[in-house]
């Protein structure tokens, strides 16, 4: 899969938007400027750059109150965002709903080395999601099992250069909005690479899969 992401490295990068990699480095760089859990502004930015829909005001307050109260740290996991939002994460029978997706992107506003989990990596890399049918523990245990797994992976994509041409593709459109770590950069390059593949692009062969 990473030799089909090189394979079409120009093609690629080109699905990501100037706007939306701008976007990106604001968010990282208003955060420690102002205080997440009041600013209207800053929140609509961030939910429509994340693309999250919250599933209740409260969630939502409790979320950007746990970013502005952590945001000093580097050390949150996911898994603890889950835990601590908990009881604000419902659905209407009362049964909890884990957001994991969103907590990862919480961690890595904190720390740009924690790779996000969506449902474009998940299919990526073949993971699927917990069932519903079981403990909010185990839930959440086997999701965090994954998210260690992505870490992982990550980390052996970094020193093994096994996406090398396409970051150096990715860093040469973006030159003005540099990303100072490559786990982003993989992020962005796997989530354009599926939703390309989701459209149809190796079928009409604008990306080549030899």
């Amino acid at each position: 899969m990473y030799r089909l992401i090189n394979r079409n490295a120009v093609e690629i990068p080109e699905r990501i938007s100037i706007k939306d990699v701008k976007t990106y480095s604001e968010l990282l760089d208003e955060l420690n400027r102002t205080d997440v859990s009041k600013d209207a502004e800053y929140r609509k930015k961030y939910h429509g750059f994340w693309k999250m829909r919250f599933p209740s005001h409260r969630y939502r307050e409790a979320y950007f109150d746990y970013l502005q109260k952590h945001k000093k740290r580097n050390d949150v996991t996911p898994k603890a965002v889950c835990q601590a939002l908990k009881n604000t994460s419902v659905d209407e029978k009362d049964k909890h709903i884990i957001q994991f997706s969103f907590a990862t992107k919480l961690a890595h506003m904190l720390d740009q080395k924690v790779p996000i989990y969506d449902d474009r990596v998940s299919a990526f890399f073949f993971i699927r999601n917990p069932k519903t049918d079981i403990s909010f523990d185990d839930r959440l245990n086997l999701y965090s099992e994954s998210h260690e797994f992505l870490k992982r992976e990550y980390k052996r994509v970094i020193a093994n250069g096994l996406l090398e041409p396409s970051i150096r593709a990715f860093r040469r459109k973006f030159h003005e909005y540099p990303q100072e770590d490559n786990v982003k950069i993989i992020d962005w390059l796997i989530w354009a690479f599926v939703s390309l593949a989701r459209e149809g692009a190796f079928v009409s062969e604008k990306l080549q899969h030899e």
